[in-house]
């Protein structure tokens, strides 16, 4: 079996990682990764959950804020509730590949739980967090109630974009309240491993239907890699998203008991066709909702730069939650530049720019193309002194950096950018395709 993970010393010397469920000889229950490990490392390592597959800027920055939550009458709990920084509710249920219990079940518990949150307010959340965290055991790190999470989430903001604003207390609570009435979660099942019998359940929530929540569910496995073949530490662990249903697809479902086993059904909804969420009527809505995740003066500097955008040449797309900046050159090509996203936080991603690029002139001019061009935009805004985050394959600025003068330097800096594209496409030795 090929593993996709191999360790290499200095002298070249190495060996291949192997997860803990492949290793030859050594049984699963003989392995400390039990499911209360699996809890605490999760709680502890929240990070770790790849939230960003699921929506763009919705999940980031989960705070693990109650362990074992009891949300109904059932004696059965929530494994982990997390909160993220822009106050969508993350429920997470942690199951070990080799536990037997039917996935069914765990799907049934999962949408249970959730359908009890909906019912909540945030007093009645915050009860819920107080009385995990009466017990060592349920407590999440750091986290005794719901003031202790929103403290941590301004010390992150601190941290990212300086002082904190005023109203961020009070807009978190909106916000979060909210995602509560209308069952804006998170729901995820996470293990060691995904049995294949837990997909066709995804598959069901899959189909076009009505539902009442707007939750997104996923699958996530840690894929746990010890790095001694003697011993189960030190290990690598690597998420990955086995499956998962966004929040546009909508079915109804109905849980039903028997005992302590919830019984699942999935109903297509009648006479009705499949509804995705719509894109944003217009740039004020888009702008709207910037200032309900940043506030009055973040989208004011938003209006002013799409604006300026707009203004020099460029075309704003609007999609589910964001403006994608685009451009077309002279013979048609479309190239995906920037997202500005309702966190107020404007990205480039290569991986759009150089697609668009490989259309146009081949894979390897347009690596040459896509150089000369992030260089030439890079280059006027740091002359500019624009603060600019630089991250694994993609950059970001942030909206609260840029007054009114640095705003002009990005829209110069764009309009660099597509200069070396425009180049490149008048310049017919550059293998242009026309």
């Amino acid at each position: 079996m090929t593993n996709p993970f191999y360790v290499l010393s200095a002298d070249g010397e190495g060996k291949s990682l192997i997860s803990h469920r492949e290793r030859a000889g050594v049984k699963g229950d003989s392995l400390p990764y039990k499911e209360d490990w699996l809890q605490t490392f999760l709680a502890q390592h929240p990070e770790v959950l790849p939230v960003r597959e699921f929506g763009p800027w919705e999940f980031d920055q989960p705070i693990c804020v109650a362990r074992e939550l009891r949300t109904g009458e059932s004696l059965i709990s929530l494994d982990l509730l997390f909160l993220s920084y822009h106050a969508c509710p993350i429920l997470v249920e942690v199951k070990r590949f080799d536990n037997r219990e039917q996935y069914r079940d765990v799907v049934g518990q999962l949408l249970e739980y959730a359908a009890d949150l909906s019912k909540w307010d945030i007093k009645r959340l915050d009860e819920g967090i107080r009385a995990a965290a009466a017990h060592e055991k349920r407590r999440a790190p750091g986290v005794n109630s719901i003031e202790d999470c929103v403290r941590r989430l301004a010390d992150l903001y601190a941290g990212e974009h300086g002082q904190v604003p005023d109203d961020f207390i009070p807009r978190f609570y909106q916000k979060l309240q909210r995602n509560l009435d209308d069952g804006r979660f998170l729901l995820l099942i996470v293990g060691d491993g995904i049995r294949d019998s837990l997909i066709p359940i995804s598959e069901m929530l899959n189909r076009p239907a009505q539902r009442v929540l707007g939750f997104s569910f996923g699958l996530v496995e840690l894929g746990i890699y010890p790095t001694d073949p003697s011993s189960p530490w030190p290990a690598v662990v690597v998420p990955s998203v086995v499956e998962q249903v966004r929040a546009s697809e909508r079915v109804t479902i109905r849980v039903r008991y028997e005992g302590q086993k919830p019984e699942v059904s999935v109903a297509e909804a009648e006479l009705e066709r499949p509804r995705r969420r719509g894109r944003l009527e217009s740039i004020d809505a888009f702008i709207r909702t910037l200032e309900d995740d940043r506030g009055a003066d973040v989208a004011d500097t938003g209006r002013m730069l799409l604006t300026a955008i707009e203004e020099a040449g460029f075309h704003i797309d609007l999609g589910e939650a964001n403006a994608n900046i685009r451009y077309f050159d002279s013979e048609g090509h479309r190239y995906f530049l920037f997202d500005l996203l309702p966190a107020g936080e404007l990205w480039f991603r290569d991986l759009f720019l150089n697609k668009s690029l490989k259309r146009t002139f081949g894979t390897e001019k347009a690596s040459e193309v896509f150089s000369a061009a992030t260089k030439a935009f890079l280059d006027t805004v740091s002359k500019g002194n624009v603060p600019v985050q630089n991250l694994a394959k993609s950059f970001k600025v942030d909206l609260a950096s840029l007054d009114e003068p640095r705003q002009g330097v990005v829209v110069e800096g764009l309009t660099n950018l597509v200069a070396e594209i425009n180049r490149a496409v008048e310049n017919q030795d550059l293998g242009g395709k026309g």
